[in-house]
């Protein structure tokens, strides 16, 4: 694993025990300076929302349009959670792949977009559970057919 963000100190804090303590170390901007000069705002409310997505499931405070999730400290962990979220934002079924294949709010969006009309498109009923009883009836309705011929 990369790490998303270095420090350079000049030396390291130690605790009382001679421990290098953790909590008195300082704390990388969660902004990258890369990233902000090149920042692209989102125009589309796919792309607002997937913005807003971006920046709960990474913990930064904004990214652009062009920011790649894996550079801004995303992994595959975080990927998972991202394409559940997507999945949950607008009701699309996101494979994880597209996560990596296009890891930017530009080319998500335009994935999601496709499934959008796909899914209004095919308008396949839903699946739905049914009890043991009733599928039991359905079996024993089809062996009564398939005796009758």
């Amino acid at each position: 694993m990369v790490p998303s963000a270095f420090l350079l100190l000049e030396s390291l804090p130690f605790n009382q025990a001679g421990k290098i303590d953790r909590y008195a170390l300082p704390t990388p901007d969660t902004i990258k300076k890369e990233f902000t000069e090149s920042y692209i705002a989102p125009e589309t409310e796919i792309e607002k929302t997937l913005v807003k997505i971006f920046t709960e499931v990474l913990g930064i405070k904004r990214c652009g349009i062009h920011d790649n999730f894996f550079e801004l400290g995303g992994h595959s962990l975080l990927a998972t959670q991202l394409a559940s979220r997507v999945r949950d934002a607008f009701k699309v079924e996101l494979p994880l792949s597209n996560v990596f294949e296009a890891p930017t709010i530009g080319g998500l969006s335009k994935i999601v977009e496709k499934l959008k009309d796909n899914s209004a498109k095919s308008k396949a009923p839903a699946l739905v559970p049914i009890s043991r009883d009733s599928r039991r009836m359905k079996l024993s309705s089809l062996n009564k057919d398939s005796k009758k011929q």
